[in-house]
């Protein structure tokens, strides 16, 4: 599968763009590129179409909508986001505690990569195509 891209505004820190690819950052290209790559993104489209449903939101989600605050797509969005991110961190702690390793560099490593994506960036793309 191709790697795919979004073009997404600008992010500066220090004086610095750390865009990569079209994406916010490195972290996020590569975890996208994953996603992509292994076939795992027609699930992330699935639940990106389940999370745009109303009937899946909290009740403050649909109050968000109603008034305007967010839109549809954008609540799904971050619903999917926070879906991701949860599973993400899950299989990082698995992985790390079947090679032993869960207090270790490799996993603050690998945390601090983590902590650094853009899951409404990589959550939105899901909803595109």
């Amino acid at each position: 599968m191709a790697k795919k891209t979004v073009k997404k505004e600008k992010t500066v820190v220090c004086g610095k763009d750390h865009r990569y690819n079209g994406w916010t950052n490195y972290e996020t290209w590569a975890l996208a590129l994953w996603i992509d790559n292994d076939g795992e993104d027609s699930y992330w489209r699935e639940r990106y179409v389940e999370a745009k449903d109303p009937e899946n939101w909290a009740e403050h989600q649909r109050e968000w909508v109603k008034k305007g605050t967010f839109t549809v797509d954008e609540t799904a969005a971050g619903i999917l986001a926070e879906e991701m991110k949860d599973a993400f961190e899950e299989r990082m702690s698995e992985m790390l505690e079947s090679a032993s390793v869960s207090a270790s560099m490799w996993a603050d490593l690998l945390g601090a990569a983590l902590s650094e994506v853009n899951w409404n960036e990589v959550a939105s793309h899901y909803s595109e195509e």
